[in-house]
């Protein structure tokens, strides 16, 4: 008897967010569903991952993005993405949704806004989901 074994590549995700204990707890939990996971804890952090990402080979497969952070927003690097072309899917999370935010999620082409206080099933689905949907083709739903 032949056991093949099918080789998935682990999806990989950049979590920024200033919150230690949002943040820590939901790398522990992306992590234990099998994801490969870096954390940022503030926006210049990120967008340091997101820099050297966009140089080099190692490419994120989904951004966790929280908007209100020190330093560097989480708009500042929307803007970045949508300036540099950087096309990976962007899970918005925020508890202060303005129309600045909108029009720079509606300038991507894969994104997603999930609003603060969430649900973690609420969350954890959206994850699932816009990584699925990059392997179609994915969507914008701060569009529509």
């Amino acid at each position: 008897m032949y056991c093949f074994y099918l080789h998935m590549e682990k999806k990989k995700i950049l979590l920024i967010d200033d919150e230690d204990n949002f943040r820590s707890g939901v790398k522990i939990a992306l992590k234990k569903q099998g994801y490969l996971v870096t954390d940022a804890a503030d926006g210049y952090e990120g967008m340091r991952h997101i820099i050297r990402s966009s140089v080099t080979e190692e490419k994120f497969d989904l951004i966790v993005l929280d908007i209100m952070m020190p330093k560097v927003s989480g708009a500042d690097i929307l803007e970045y993405m949508i300036h540099k072309k950087i096309n990976t899917p962007v899970l918005v999370i925020t508890g202060f949704m303005n129309y600045d935010i909108k029009c720079f999620c509606s300038r991507l082409k894969k994104v997603d806004i999930l609003q603060k206080p969430f649900q973690s099933s609420e969350f954890f689905e959206k994850i699932k989901s816009m990584l699925h949907d990059d392997d179609k083709g994915g969507h914008n739903e701060a569009t529509g």
